[in-house]
């Protein structure tokens, strides 16, 4: 579909896909694939998006958070973070919504009350690109490479760095049984811009 800039890109319970751009989202319908525009009151980018329930939850270029209504179109709740720098990524874990900007920082918000719930150690020394979570765990990875693990309770637990010359572009994972444990493990793939991709057991 020509005509259609998208900076970032969201299913719908495999329903639909909203594709976000500035002042506008457009969502496709995943069986007709047709597609129809809706306009957002702002004049701002959404740079990243997740779902969080009947809501969307987009990062916005002026550094702030709209919460936007998936069957009315609404933005229902507009958040000034304190990130001090642009928003990168935004995702939904459990009951809370994880931020995360280019100066390191992460903010923790509670989905329910759209309060912020902590604002996580810094330790990531410039831009947070991601996290992903499971089991229980959640791994965030930045622009220089490194990684950080956290707990559920939001607590630093490990850092795994100097592991790549660039940024982290992604991680997946997947549980396998342990030939000698009964313990579940899991095997984390992480991808980077230095053309390496690095495999660990955790």
């Amino acid at each position: 579909y020509k005509g259609v800039p998208g900076f970032n890109i969201c299913s719908i319970n495999n329903e639909a896909i909203w594709v976000g751009d500035t002042s506008r989202f457009t969502i496709f319908d995943t069986n007709t694939l047709d597609f129809k525009d809706v306009t957002v009151d702002t004049t701002a980018t959404p740079l990243a998006l997740t779902l969080c329930g009947n809501n969307i939850w987009a990062a916005y270029s002026d550094r702030k958070i709209r919460v936007v209504d998936i069957n009315s179109y609404e933005i229902i709740k507009e958040i000034t973070t304190d990130h001090n720098a642009r928003l990168t990524s935004i995702k939904h874990i459990d009951n809370y919504i994880w931020s995360m900007a280019d100066n390191g920082t992460i903010f923790i918000y509670n989905s329910e009350t759209f309060e912020v719930h902590c604002e996580l150690e810094t330790v990531h020394e410039t831009k947070v690109f991601g996290c992903y979570d499971f089991g229980d765990q959640i791994w965030t990875y930045s622009w220089d490479g490194n990684i950080h693990i956290w707990n559920k309770d939001f607590e630093h637990v490990h850092a795994l760095s100097n592991l790549h010359e660039d940024a982290v572009g992604d991680i997946v994972a997947f549980p396998f049984k342990h030939p000698y444990s009964d313990k579940k493990c899991w095997k984390v793939i992480v991808c980077s811009w230095d053309k390496a991709i690095t495999l660990w057991l955790s």
